[in-house]
């Protein structure tokens, strides 16, 4: 058995240090597939911490105290959301159906929608616009808030360690993978202190962005190496981040820039031969867009989400219910899937934009956010 292993993250992964702190390294463990096969297998609570073996035991304690697993009386518990191929049938039932129905809703105000992006005067399309500042920006964003505003999903995850992450783990499977990797429900955001390097689509490949490549590097992985800024290194993570965010400055400001960061910029998608190919959105628009498109989608979806969500608590037919994971910290994946859905619709009926599929990378596009 094999896992899938996503993050709700609100550490500053360019700055994590070299002991283990959060379950982006502890799920690096040699032995921690192995233990979550192991529990996963099992009834819950039936795998005690003394009987693993010297290795698996070390990957056990580093998971508890980032939040994968839970111990009680020496009892093994996952403690984040986990979703096995035998939850798949619950959770298309409870989610299918409703996303069509919620995206049918949107798309009966087609209208209203473009007009609110139909100012920004640029060369992209309002389709484009909606897919990043509704897509993302109110169905990966606000709408959070308004469901925790009730209780019903978490939006952080502190650790006793100091990180700040809630993991999320699925068995990887053919038939879950439509949940897991095939949704357009991952919102990549590397965030400096100009502005914010942005790409958002679905989870099948290693995006050539920014916020992976800095996951990378700072937990030491291979993926997405020799890259132009491989070739800054070994300027710390941070310093690297900021720079990269003074010459996107720079660039928008309308500076000539070395040839060293023009090829950085075009390797990672956000300039074709020097020149901008992504939207970029000032701080004013981004508020402005996010909050109507936000004030007229929650109240035609929010009674909906909320009355899907408030079922999970009693749920046991899912693993991570009858492991105990908190119904708050599962609906948070829950919800991903059922906006995934959503997504995957508007982007089917035309009123969002159609991201290509790039092999190796999967369906995702860029956008640049400024932070004034």
């Amino acid at each position: 058995m094999q896992f899938h292993k996503f993050f709700f993250d609100g550490t500053d992964i360019t700055d994590l240090p070299g002991s283990i702190i959060h379950p982006r390294q502890a799920l690096l463990l040699p032995s921690a597939d192995s233990l979550l096969a192991r529990i996963a297998s099992a009834l819950p609570g039936n795998i005690s911490l003394s009987q693993l073996p010297s290795a698996e035991a070390e990957a056990a304690t580093h998971l508890i105290t980032t939040g994968v697993l839970r111990s009680e009386s020496g009892r093994l518990y996952f403690d984040c959301p986990i979703i096995l191929d035998a939850d798949r049938q619950t959770l298309a039932d409870m989610t299918t159906r409703h996303a069509q129905r919620l995206a049918d809703i949107l798309v009966q105000h087609s209208a209203q929608l473009n007009a609110i992006v139909a100012s920004k005067q640029d060369d992209f399309s309002p389709q484009r616009h909606l897919y990043h500042m509704l897509c993302g920006g109110v169905l990966d964003g606000s709408m959070f808030d308004h469901l925790e505003e009730g209780g019903l999903v978490i939006t952080s995850k502190p650790l006793a360690t100091g990180a700040n992450c809630l993991t999320i783990l699925y068995e990887d499977t053919p038939a879950l993978n439509q949940f897991s990797d095939l949704l357009l429900c991952s919102f990549n955001r590397l965030r400096t202190e100009s502005c914010t390097f942005v790409s958002f689509g679905d989870s099948n490949g290693l995006r050539r962005d920014f916020y992976r490549w800095f996951t990378c590097r700072s937990t030491n992985q291979t993926a997405l190496q020799d890259t132009p800024l491989d070739a800054l290194l070994p300027a710390s993570l941070p310093e690297l981040r900021e720079e990269a965010g003074r010459q996107w400055q720079r660039l928008m400001a309308g500076h000539t820039l070395s040839d060293e960061w023009l090829t950085i910029f075009q390797h990672f998608g956000y300039t074709d031969q020097h020149r901008l190919c992504v939207p970029v959105y000032t701080a004013a628009e981004c508020e402005a867009f996010q909050t109507q498109l936000d004030e007229l989608a929650a109240p035609l979806l929010l009674p909906e989400l909320r009355a899907i969500l408030a079922e999970l608590a009693t749920c046991t037919q899912l693993t991570a219910i009858r492991h105990g994971v908190a119904p708050a910290d599962l609906a948070n994946e829950v919800y991903h899937i059922l906006f995934g859905q959503i997504n995957e619709q508007l982007v089917q009926c035309g009123l969002v934009a159609h991201p290509s599929h790039t092999p190796g990378e999967g369906r995702y596009l860029r956008c640049m956010e400024m932070n004034a």
